[in-house]
């Protein structure tokens, strides 16, 4: 659906792939393409990918390598750009191996996230937790913040207003509009529709943020807090909430949806 939306809305061609060995599938991956015009070529811009079955391949580390083997020459024989930042942690591949793939690595401009274990009691999230971070959502719980999550249209139109206001606002650049956000709910099936934490203080709105749910993960996609809700650390209050959301109803992992030293801007990355 998040790859409909992009063709759609900003002119992607989205490019799926399908990967076999011996008849069987061992792995996917979606791309998105800009061609060059009147020309042969373009760029094939592919974000968290390839995915492969984990529990059939987690002891095999050749496995990533033979994927990308395979999307290299499938699209340098087409004169295709080929840019990938694939789902793995920070040593899962040398250099030296993309390097020998004939890959040359970017350096800063990778996409990077960080994801919480739902799986652990909320008491170790929350000794976990930074002090100073800790000490905002302690505030925010003794001043009475009230809670509310769901999935319905009430909800998510109410978060469609605070995040074009938080928009206007900063002035803040971002691909996830809300016009895009509409058009990916409208496009998610009932039972996967994007999910909405709401805060309140006395009766006031304070802000929501909101969430996507794929395959055990929820995702952080974007939030708006307004005025009231920054005097009462809303923003901390919000993102606890989720979490525990998600651990409620079995997901095991939380993603923080993007989470870059550099390209985060300082303030989300501290946040967070």
């Amino acid at each position: 659906e998040y790859g409909y939306v992009k063709e759609r809305l900003q002119g992607w061609e989205i490019i799926h792939h399908v990967f076999h060995d011996a008849g069987r599938v061992v792995g996917v991956a979606q791309g998105a393409m800009k061609r060059l015009p009147f020309l042969r070529g373009g760029m094939l811009w592919m974000n968290r990918g390839p995915l492969w079955r984990r529990r059939d391949r987690a002891s095999d580390p050749q496995h990533l390598e033979r994927l990308l083997i395979a999307l290299r020459d499938y699209w340098t024989a087409r004169g295709v750009y080929l840019r990938i930042a694939p789902p793995v942690t920070d040593d899962a591949m040398a250099l030296h191996s993309l390097r020998a793939l004939g890959m040359e690595p970017r350096p800063g401009s990778a996409w990077m996230s960080t994801v919480v274990d739902c799986t652990r009691t909320e008491h170790e999230l929350y000794c976990a937790l930074e002090k100073k971070w800790r000490n905002c959502l302690t505030r925010a719980e003794r001043l009475g913040l009230e809670y509310g999550t769901g999935d319905d249209s009430l909800l998510f139109e109410r978060f469609v207003h605070d995040y074009q206001s938080f928009l206007q606002e900063k002035s803040y650049p971002t691909p996830i509009t809300p016009a895009f956000v509409h058009a990916l709910n409208d496009a998610l099936p009932l039972g996967r529709k994007l999910r909405m934490h709401t805060a309140t203080s006395g009766g006031l709105h304070c802000g929501s943020i909101l969430t996507a749910e794929y395959h055990g993960t929820a995702e952080y996609l974007v939030g708006a807090v307004n005025a009231v809700g920054k005097r009462v650390n809303a923003g901390q209050f919000l993102l606890w909430r989720a979490l525990g959301d998600a651990r409620t109803r079995g997901i095991a992992r939380f993603d923080l949806g993007g989470m870059h030293p550099v390209q985060t801007p300082r303030g989300i990355y501290h946040f967070k």
